[in-house]
């Protein structure tokens, strides 16, 4: 959903779309500016300035590994673990994407056994490279997204000097939802 939010503020027509195979998750099609794309010099000033704004989201971890249990293996019969994790043949028809959708015990020692480090379930402190982890200078939590992404477009519209709502009132209060009338993360 933040990968629509940033398509959104740059008027990308069409930036609701997520079921799409490239979008909004395809880097080179989603039209969106990675810390990559920048020189380095550049990509270290955004990186250490008290003049940028560096978010990260965080979930509990408990509550974090079940939901990529939920999603990433007991949903499909576990076909994202096995494309992930699973690097041996299949063995009469049995991967360990199999083995990972039958239980979450069968998932934890997947991921374990076949040392399967993903962005998913993999540890949060690892999301960033330690040297610039003191840097971050705005946490969010998940289980209050809302508020914290309405307190992160308020902060961003403070330092790009816009009216203290601007962005979470244009992007973030309304547009979203089956009916575009939901603000972002809206609790059904």
């Amino acid at each position: 959903v933040f990968k629509q939010l940033a398509r959104r503020m740059m008027h990308l027509n069409d930036w609701m779309v997520h079921k799409e195979p490239n979008l909004p998750h395809n880097p080179k099609k989603n039209g969106l500016t990675y810390l990559y794309h920048y020189k380095l010099e550049d990509a270290l000033t955004i990186l250490t300035s008290p003049n940028w704004v560096r978010a990260i989201f965080v979930r509990d971890p408990k509550e974090r590994i079940l939901s990529a249990f939920l999603d990433k293996a007991a949903r499909n019969h576990g076909l994202y673990v096995t494309r992930h994790c699973c690097n041996e043949e299949i063995i009469s028809n049995y991967t360990c994407g199999d083995h990972a959708h039958a239980s979450f015990l069968g998932f934890l020692q997947v991921v374990q056994s076949k040392c399967c480090c993903d962005s998913h379930w993999g540890r949060q402190s690892k999301r960033i490279d330690e040297a610039f982890q003191p840097f971050i200078n705005f946490v969010g939590h998940f289980d209050r997204m809302q508020e914290d992404t309405r307190r992160l477009l308020e902060r961003v519209s403070l330092m790009v000097g816009g009216n203290y709502n601007n962005l979470w009132t244009e992007f973030g209060a309304s547009g979203w939802g089956p009916n575009g009338t939901d603000a972002i993360f809206s609790k059904a």
